[in-house]
C-alpha cells in the first residue's frame, strides 16, 4: 500500500510539473514575446544604446505615433486624437521645438520623400485609407493617394529605393507606388506583435522593420527575414519609425509628456552586427 502510495504521488508531482506552463490548454509564454516570436537561439541579443533623445507634449492629447526627418528637422505627428485636435511639430536637430502646424487628421503614420529630383514632400497616413501631403511652409494639405491602404489603422514605411509605400496589416505587407497608387507587391507572413503593434512597420531604406513586444525584425524587400535582435523594454506599440540613420520608439512618461528614443546602428545588413551605437 505504501508503494502505491508513492507511486501515485510520483505521477501527481510529474502531472503538476509538466502542466507548469499550461495555461487554458495551452503553453503558458513567460516572455510574453508576442505571437510571431522565433525561438531565443535565432535572437541576436545585445544592449541598445540609445544616444537621441526628443522630448514634447500634445496639448490636446493624443500619442506620439510617428517621427520623420528630413536632413534639417524632424516631424511628429499625433495619432489616436480627434482629427480636429491633430498636429505636426517641427524639431531642429538638437530636439529643440520649432513649431506646430495644425493636420486635422488623426495620424497614424508620417514619412519624408527624399528623392533628389523632386523638392521634397512631407505625407502623412490618417485613420482613413489615403495617403495625404502637406505642404509644411503653408499648412495646406490634399490628398495624395485616395482609398488605395488595406485598412484604416494601418501603419505604413516609405522606401525611396524602390519609391514603394509599405502598409503593415497583421503580418501581410503591401507594397504601394507613391505616384499612381498601384499594388507593387505583396508579402506575407512577417512577425509582428499583438494590439496595435500588428500594424508597425518601419523602413531603413533598403530592409522593412517590424516588431513585437521584445524584438524588431528586419526583412528584405522580398519578405525574407534578415536579422532580429532585442529591445531593451517595451515602448509604445504603434511607434515603431525609421528617420534620420536611426531607429525610433516612443513612450510616455509622467504628465503624458512624450520621450522619442533614437538608436544608430540600424543600417541594412548591419543589424545584428553594428548593435545600438
Amino acid at each position: 500500500m505504501r508503494k502505491f502510495t508513492f507511486a501515485l504521488l510520483a505521477v501527481l508531482l510529474m502531472f503538476a510539473v509538466s502542466s507548469a506552463g499550461i495555461i487554458d490548454g495551452k503553453q503558458a509564454n513567460p516572455c510574453n514575446r508576442g505571437n510571431n516570436s522565433p525561438p531565443l537561439d535565432e535572437i541576436v541579443e545585445f544592449n541598445p544604446v540609445w544616444d537621441k533623445n526628443i522630448q514634447h507634449f500634445f496639448p490636446d492629447g493624443g500619442t506620439a505615433i510617428s517621427i520623420a526627418y528630413d536632413g534639417d528637422y524632424y516631424y511628429i505627428v499625433n495619432g489616436e486624437c480627434d482629427p480636429e485636435d491633430g498636429v505636426l511639430m517641427i524639431f531642429d536637430l538638437d530636439g529643440n521645438f520649432i513649431r506646430t502646424i495644425e493636420t486635422g487628421l488623426s495620424a497614424r503614420s508620417i514619412f519624408y520623400d527624399s528623392r533628389e529630383y523632386i523638392d521634397g514632400e512631407i505625407y502623412i497616413k490618417d485613420n482613413s485609407r489615403n495617403l495625404y501631403a502637406i505642404d509644411v511652409e503653408t499648412g495646406n494639405k490634399w490628398i495624395h493617394l485616395a482609398d488605395v491602404f488595406q485598412e484604416n489603422e494601418s501603419k505604413v514605411a516609405f522606401s525611396s529605393s524602390d519609391e514603394v509605400v509599405y502598409e503593415m496589416c497583421s503580418g501581410d505587407v503591401y507594397g504601394i507606388r507613391l505616384y499612381n497608387g498601384g499594388i507593387s507587391r505583396t508579402l506575407h507572413g512577417l512577425r509582428h506583435g499583438s494590439g496595435n503593434a500588428e500594424y508597425a512597420i518601419a523602413c531603413n531604406r533598403e530592409q522593412l522593420l517590424t516588431w513585437d513586444d521584445s524584438y524588431v525584425y528586419a526583412y528584405s524587400f522580398s519578405g525574407t527575414l534578415v536579422d532580429s535582435a532585442a529591445l531593451p523594454e517595451s515602448f509604445y506599440d504603434y511607434s515603431l519609425s525609421y528617420a534620420g540613420n536611426r531607429l525610433w520608439a516612443s513612450e510616455v512618461g509622467y504628465n503624458d509628456v512624450w520621450t522619442w528614443h533614437g538608436a544608430s546602428g540600424f543600417t541594412p545588413y548591419n543589424l545584428g552586427f553594428v548593435g545600438w551605437s
